[in-house]
């Protein structure tokens, strides 16, 4: 059988992406190709044109897609203006993932393929300083479903689902991020640890997973 290629959308080093990258060739031989803006992917394109993503999905032909993309950034860094900071965070969030996936069905997604965000349990937990993440974490964890059940409904395209973690420890998010989280234990789970679930739906997962986001936090309340 022909090696699985697994294109990732935000995988700078230490990242989530970084670590479903690693894991998905040691554990099935399989290509991880990536992509993103931090310049520290194989391809650095801009994820908000539609055009440009979907010309490298053609290129790749991906069996499967991740996305890691996420923004995360308090309302001081905007200057105190509420509504780009909700509106740049809503792009990020919500739009680039939902376009990728639209991307890749106009492209030709292949029915058992598996189109997979990573979310976060701020979807569900109020933080801090955190609206603009919180709310469009929600937003995005809502979509996936949304889109689930079309395709569903529809007999077409890939399997639909996201992960929601917690503090993911030593990511460049984490770091960026501190203070935003809620004090006390639990304090986070281990990136592998992540990685290793998010690998192991895609290679043995199937049809199950679809609209569904799973929550893997060491029960963070």
């Amino acid at each position: 059988m022909k090696p699985k290629t697994l294109l990732i959308f935000g995988a700078r080093k230490k990242s989530i992406g970084d670590g479903v990258r690693k894991m998905w060739t040691d554990m099935f031989d399989g290509e991880a190709i990536t992509a993103g803006i931090s310049g520290e992917e194989e391809f650095t394109i801009n994820l908000s044109d539609t055009d440009e993503v979907k010309a490298l999905i053609e290129k790749v032909q991906p069996d499967h897609i991740l996305c890691t993309v996420g923004r995360n950034e308090t309302l001081e860094e905007f200057s105190g203006h509420l509504e780009p900071w909700l509106a740049d965070h809503f792009d990020t969030n919500v739009i680039i993932p939902m376009s990728i996936l639209s991307a890749w069905l106009e492209v030709g997604a292949p029915d058992n393929g598996h189109f997979v965000v990573v979310s976060s349990n701020s979807a569900h937990i109020p933080r801090s300083g955190s609206m603009a993440y919180c709310s469009t974490k929600a937003a995005l964890s809502m979509a996936i479903r949304c889109a689930a059940r079309d395709l569903q409904k529809a007999e077409m395209g890939p399997v639909v689902y996201g992960w929601e973690p917690g503090l993911v420890k030593g990511t460049p998010m984490s770091a960026e991020s501190n203070g935003t989280r809620m004090l006390g234990l639990p304090q986070g789970i281990g990136r592998r640890a992540l990685a290793h679930q998010i690998v192991g739906a895609l290679g043995f997962g199937g049809a199950e997973y679809s609209g569904v986001l799973v929550r893997l936090d060491n029960g963070e309340v």
